[in-house]
């Protein structure tokens, strides 16, 4: 997850400006209330890899992280002329925190009067440990009106090269929006019952929270759990 399922900055821009851009020339933006927001979440990704031949390397492991954001985000909710819009954040959030890898596969005994000598070793799962994650997620429309968090661009994490260990197994992780790769990212981003509209903003005070809990197999030789948390928290009109 160094950059912690490609939809880049310059996507964000766009849609946060798009309304904007729409508006007649004479138009004038009214400021109707400014938010801050901050992120805060984890993942769980259990993992079994079993091998029944001799020698093989047989076993489960897990992925852990844990992230917030490193600073409030910013919104501004404006009119100007069709109607509120946000103005300046575009739901993007940076987040750091960290990742461990845990690789506790073994090596399967020798078959009957034959030994493991001519077999690759069990990989040096000390290799794994624990990193500093530093990634990118953004909270993007879906269908119907809903909404879900996806990676921001790189969809990589500190436990694989050139950061990681090839040996460490991650049993199919990718990062916290893309658990398998090859999958599809909107049915793997993690949905976000309630996440308020501008609308909403636009007519809410006080504070928003928004929290997202999930269990799910992604793969069938994994289980992951996902929870996330949200806070809009209104901070004036001016």
């Amino acid at each position: 997850m160094r950059s912690l399922l490609i939809r880049s900055v310059a996507a964000l821009a766009a849609t946060a400006l798009s309304v904007a851009l729409a508006a007649p020339a004479e138009a004038s933006l009214r400021i109707i209330a400014h938010w801050k927001v901050t992120i805060s979440g984890s993942v769980r990704h259990d993992w079994t890899l079993l091998d029944p031949n001799p020698c093989k390397a047989s076993g489960g492991g897990s992925v852990t992280a844990h992230f917030a954001s490193t600073r409030p985000a910013r919104i501004t909710i404006a009119d100007n002329g069709f109607g509120p819009g946000d103005f300046s954040w575009g739901g993007g959030f940076h987040v750091r925190g960290s990742i461990t890898g845990l690789d506790a596969r073994t090596q399967n005994p020798p078959a009957p009067g034959d030994s493991c000598q001519n077999f690759d070793p069990v990989p040096d799962t000390r290799a794994c440990g624990t990193r500093p994650l530093n990634d990118g997620l953004v909270a993007e429309p879906a269908k119907h009106g809903s909404y879900r968090l996806y990676d921001n661009g790189n969809r990589g994490n500190a436990l694989t090269p050139p950061d990681g260990s090839p040996d460490c197994a991650l049993g199919s992780f990718e990062s916290f929006a893309t658990i398998a790769n090859g999958g599809s990212p909107d049915s793997q981003a993690l949905p976000l019952p309630g996440y308020p509209t501008a609308a909403r903003l636009a007519s809410r005070h006080g504070t928003i929270v928004v929290s997202a809990l999930q269990r799910h197999r992604f793969v069938a030789t994994a289980e992951t759990t996902r929870q996330v948390r949200i806070v809009f928290t209104r901070v004036g009109t001016h």
